[in-house]
């Protein structure tokens, strides 16, 4: 299985680096690229080996999908990574192993995986009793996708482009038979340090607009009904 990851880096230069030097001592093999969203500066890292640099912000979505776009056919699946995520060495390789189905309740039949992290969705918090679960959506930080699986559902929704384009993908995914989940035996950080708690980024307005487009793209009990939704 060849990997690729992204990581999404905009302006806020330290969150990235220490990103970056978490994730080129992995124990998997993988290529990765840091996608530069419009930075006022770009960033630049001699850790990383390869940096994208997008001229303009298009938000997270509109981000990552560029970044799709950009390294090209070969991969078989790609870690979509956002900078305020932290992880031990061991992680991208149990995430490769159970997106393949040799790791304990591993299913080759799955469009995205993540390791469990602390999340306002309770269905992605860590578990002591570890173990695995078919869930409804995850969160769009550490996501290991199956190029597969993308390539049949197709990218982000970019209507979405902070906060629900992973509630949306899973959805669609779902609604062509494929299953999401996340796997409780490995464990990532997300402390909620992201370059939207450090930037003048509006957290209320975004997430007011994505809720509206939301409705429109399904109706409002539909909408509901999907930003409500946990495991399977």
């Amino acid at each position: 299985m060849k990997i690729a990851t992204l990581l999404i880096h905009y302006a806020i230069d330290h969150l990235t680096d220490v990103a970056v030097g978490q994730l080129v001592v992995q124990d998997r093999e993988h290529d990765l690229f840091v996608v530069d969203c419009g930075s006022p500066e770009p960033h630049r890292n001699a850790e990383a080996p390869c940096i994208l640099r997008l001229g303009k912000s298009r938000g997270l979505s509109g981000s990552l999908n560029w970044g799709m776009e950009q390294i090209g056919p070969g991969y078989d699946a790609v870690w979509h990574y956002t900078n305020d995520v932290t992880c031990v060495p061991d992680i991208l390789r149990k995430l490769a192993c159970f997106l393949q189905g040799r790791f304990p309740g591993g299913d080759p039949g799955l469009a995205a995986v993540q390791p469990s992290m602390p999340s306002w969705h309770t269905h992605l918090n860590p578990r002591p009793e570890q173990g695995w679960r078919y869930v409804a959506y995850l969160e769009w930080a550490a996501v290991l996708v199956n190029m597969a699986a993308w390539d049949d559902v197709g990218p982000l929704d970019e209507g979405f482009n902070f906060f629900a384009m992973d509630i949306d993908w899973c959805h669609r995914a779902r609604e062509k038979g494929w299953k999401v989940a996340v796997d409780y035996y490995v464990r990532c950080g997300h402390p909620w340090r992201g370059t939207h708690n450090v930037t003048d980024f509006d957290i209320d307005e975004q997430a007011a607009i994505e809720y509206e487009y939301g409705m429109g793209k399904y109706g409002r009990e539909d909408w509901q009904k999907l930003l409500m939704g946990e495991a399977e």
